[in-house]
């Protein structure tokens, strides 16, 4: 997954620092992470669909840079909602195998602390700065199986 994280952090800095990619080179991009794509299908764990995903929506991003593709936001908007449906049910499975009701789920307590913790940091970012943005990033980085980023 090592073209994934290079190239979402190269698009992070062509969004916020102003590095320009040529056409060329975001085609070579996009070339380069459609063939680690993984196939949910080839894995066992319930979590390869995040990966798969979350390298879709980047794959997306990338395409939509080099202007080749303009209906890419359904695809991407598919794989979010497949990414959430997927975690949801993976969820719902260790719920299901444990004795602790859903209110009392760490797994679940926790992603819900997570979520609520990122919707607070995203709506201070616009006070906050570029900086504070990529500090949440890197942060970020420790959570990611990867999802859509």
């Amino acid at each position: 997954m090592e073209p994934f994280f290079r190239w979402c952090s190269v698009l992070f800095d062509q969004v916020f620092c102003g590095a320009a990619l040529s056409r060329e080179q975001l085609r070579a991009a996009s070339k380069e992470v459609q063939i680690i794509i993984p196939n949910s299908d080839d894995y066992g764990s319930s979590l390869a669909v995040q990966a798969q995903s979350g390298a879709l929506c980047l794959l997306s991003a990338l395409l939509v840079l080099v202007g080749d593709e303009k209906d890419v936001v359904v695809g991407v908007a598919n794989s979010v909602a497949d990414a959430l449906d997927n975690f949801a049910y993976f969820v719902g499975n260790q719920i299901s195998e444990s004795d602790d009701a859903p209110g009392t789920c760490e797994l679940l307590q926790r992603e819900m602390a997570r979520q609520l913790y990122d919707a607070r940091t995203i709506t201070d970012l616009m006070r906050r700065g570029v900086g504070a943005l990529t500090e949440w990033r890197i942060e970020n980085r420790q959570f990611t199986v990867p999802s859509a980023i």
